[in-house]
């Protein structure tokens, strides 16, 4: 991987957090991008040991953590190569595919279909879960439930990983060893 330019995220390697009350580390980062932005997903461990993801994207953030949905999953794999054609967001068989707005279940939480993006990783460091190469294309579709909580679908090539967690407040997150960016805190 190559080394990932200064962002104007306060997160880095080493920042601490608690996520409902359960600390957490940062380990590593996954920077990704797509053709309206750049977000960052940063690879956490917390006090447990269970490891999960806090993404950050224009100011908003969430923490998620794997989970193992086998239905939903073989649903998933009816998606060609992370390929989404533009006329399949608009489709009304859902069976294959999943629109915007589309309601979904992950772990008996009820979700709806917010967005859907084709994204491409331009970087990463520190400790990731799994193999991360530069260029790596994934299909990222994000879900909304009625309060805070966040869900997440990631196709790529070889794996469909579905996370579910909770959007979160910067003050909620209480984090220390984190970046000073000028003119922010």
């Amino acid at each position: 991987m190559v080394a990932l330019p200064q962002d104007m995220s306060p997160f880095q390697l080493g920042t601490e957090g608690t996520y409902r009350g359960t600390s957490f580390s940062i380990i590593g980062r996954i920077k990704m991008e797509w053709e309206e932005g750049i977000w960052n997903n940063w690879f956490l461990v917390t006090q447990e040991g269970k490891k999960g993801w806090l993404t950050e994207a224009y100011g908003s953030y969430s923490v998620i953590f794997e989970v193992e949905e086998s239905l939903l999953k073989e649903k998933l794999t009816h998606y060609p190569e992370y390929s989404l054609k533009e006329e399949e967001r608009h489709t009304s068989d859902t069976t294959y595919h999943f629109p915007i707005g589309s309601p979904l279940f992950i772990e008996n939480t009820p979700l709806e279909i917010t967005d859907i993006k084709k994204a491409i990783c331009i970087g990463s460091e520190g400790e990731v879960p799994f193999p991360v190469l530069q260029s790596r294309k994934v299909l990222s579709i994000d879900l909304m439930g009625k309060t805070d909580e966040f869900g997440n679908i990631e196709i790529d090539n070889h794996d469909r990983r579905i996370y579910l967690g909770h959007y979160m407040e910067w003050d909620e997150m209480h984090c220390k060893n984190f970046k000073l960016l000028e003119g922010w805190m």
